[in-house]
């Protein structure tokens, strides 16, 4: 009777993904790609969602650090200007002090005007104008740099004839051409407060520019209030001085117009890609030096404060210094003006700024403010930022970045994917052959060669296969030396001649009956063919029989006996 092999006890075949996850136990590939998903996913998306949250968090500190670039930027630029316009002066006043200059004759004054176009040309980053006001007539004399229509620059001369001043447009050399294009006539009464075109008059103490102008000293400088003239808005640098050889006394100017400054302001802020406003204005008199604003500050040759262009941030910040500080309404600004001005220099001092935020109409704004001395003059500076702006274009950097985000998410999950698969096919190769072993089939783990077929590059996994194929080698070992050791004799069935006799476990011998069993189902040897394993008994054959020998029964072996 042929003995059959036992079944294996796990199949060769394994089960599916999902059977194995409803049985708690799923496979490695789907492990890792969960893994690695999970991982990638809430790295990428909490990294994002940090990293704007930071941002949105910071929006008000990006704002501030503008704003006081801004503030610095312009500020510095308002100041270095003003001490470029002194040192304009001072340096045409000692030419003059000294005799290189003069007007006292035609000649020499006419070399003198040619001197400072010169001097004009080399400045004209600094200032619009150079010019004289004589004393004690007052008449204006020099060159300016106007604008045509198309807001280009164009030379003109300045003159003046009794309280009539004129001006001419100028060829490059700086001689007047044709008829004048505008003349003022102003004559006034005589006094501080209405000085008319008498220029040494409105330049005195307690005239109407607000320079101050000691000419009693013989020699004064400073910087005027804002003021008008022929439309325009003025600030200007006066350095009046006398002539120690020919005993001439003369005031020295330089200015800034309201639209020279405004410019370069707006030249500033160019670089901000925000919503942005900035303006520097006068505390004294609550007027407007510079600003990024288009609205007109200037009404019917009349200054217009703050409180009164109608510009919604001149507006709010108007409101804001009534409401901050209640030293009276809005038609005490100036001083109001001052106290803000002595606020931030007592409690933000040197460049630090004060922040404020506003609300106009719908808008969220952040209110810097600083504020500087200018030849005795306080100023205050003022910069408002767009915050809805700022948060708009970080939202849309967000959602860009969250694109970016779900693209790099996704090809790390398939890579990750990709990388669980390929390791779980590699433990699967080592798990079937360990399988086609476990069922002695090492034809078709080992081929025609003593190599594994299909080792797995995995280091460790290529080492378990070598380990547990050399384990089964060991064990096909033994099976053949069983397999020789318990061959029956081709002659009587018994064992090999000269070969021992074994015993059972009584001391019997198994083997000692002479002649074969009647019995052909106890004496019959039958094999068992062990598929795989080379035959070291018979070349040719690819199988080895194992003889299972004749089973002799107690009675029987007494009765041989």
């Amino acid at each position: 009777m042929g003995l059959a092999r036992r079944s294996s006890l796990v199949g060769s075949q394994t089960s599916s993904t999902m059977s194995q996850v409803l049985k708690y136990k799923p496979r490695l590939f789907a492990l890792m790609a969960g893994f690695i998903c999970t991982c990638a996913v809430t790295v990428g998306v909490l990294g994002w969602q940090l990293t704007m949250s930071a941002g949105k968090q910071n929006v008000g500190a990006l704002i501030e650090e503008i704003e006081f670039l801004v503030s610095n930027q312009v500020s510095n630029y308002i100041l270095q200007s003003a001490e470029t316009l002194l040192l304009i002066n001072a340096k045409q006043a000692e030419l003059f002090r000294t005799n290189k200059w003069s007007f006292s004759t035609p000649e020499r004054a006419k070399l003198t005007f040619e001197s400072q176009l010169v001097e004009l040309k080399g400045a004209s980053q600094f200032t619009t104008s150079m010019y004289v006001n004589t004393y004690p007539a007052g008449y204006q004399v020099g060159y300016n740099y106007g604008l045509d229509t198309n807001g280009n620059p164009q030379l003109q001369w300045w003159n003046q004839s009794g309280m009539t001043a004129y001006t001419y447009l100028c060829d490059s050399n700086g001689t007047p051409i044709g008829s004048p294009i505008s003349v003022d006539f102003s004559a006034g009464n005589g006094t501080l407060e209405n000085a008319g075109n008498n220029n040494t008059l409105a330049n005195a103490v307690g005239g109407i520019t607000g320079v101050n102008l000691e000419y009693a000293l013989g020699e004064d400088q400073g910087f005027t209030s804002t003021y008008v003239f022929s439309g325009s808005a003025f600030k200007t640098a006066y350095y009046f001085v006398t002539n120690q050889v020919t005993g001439e006394q003369t005031t020295f100017g330089n200015d800034w117009t309201l639209d020279f400054i405004s410019n370069q302001i707006r030249t500033i802020l160019s670089i901000v890609s925000f919503p942005i406003f900035a303006a520097v204005i006068e505390c004294d008199t609550g007027t407007v030096i510079g600003t990024s604003s288009l609205i007109p500050t200037v009404q019917n040759d009349t200054i217009l404060k703050i409180n009164e262009i109608n510009d919604p941030f001149f507006q709010d910040f108007s409101q804001f210094v009534n409401t901050t500080n209640r030293y009276g309404t809005v038609n005490n600004l100036p001083p109001q003006l001052s106290i803000i001005a002595s606020y931030i220099g007592e409690y933000f001092p040197g460049t630090a700024n004060w922040f404020v935020e506003r609300k106009i109409g719908t808008a969220n704004w952040k209110l810097g403010m600083n504020a500087y001395v200018l030849n005795g003059k306080q100023l205050l500076f003022i910069v408002y930022m767009n915050i809805d702006s700022v948060e708009q274009q970080l939202n849309k950097l967000s959602a860009q970045t969250g694109y970016m985000m779900i693209g790099i998410i996704g090809s790390f999950v398939v890579v990750g994917i990709l990388f669980a698969i390929l390791i779980s096919r590699q433990l699967y190769v080592v798990v079937k052959q360990i399988q086609l072993l476990k069922d002695l089939k090492f034809r078709e783990v080992l081929g025609g060669s003593a190599e594994i077929k299909n080792r797995s590059f995995i280091y460790e996994l290529a080492e378990l296969q070598k380990c547990f194929h050399s384990m089964v080698l060991v064990f096909s070992d033994l099976l053949k030396k069983n397999s020789t050791t318990t061959r029956p004799s081709t002659t009587d069935g018994g064992p090999p001649q000269g070969s021992p006799t074994p015993n059972n476990a009584s001391g019997n011998k198994l083997f000692a009956s002479k002649k074969p069993s009647t019995k052909t189902s106890e004496t019959a040897n039958f094999q068992t063919p062990l598929r795989g394993i080379p035959s070291v008994a018979n070349n040719e054959t690819d199988e080895i029989r194992v003889g299972r020998p004749t089973v002799v029964n107690e009675d029987q072996q007494k009765k041989n006996s």
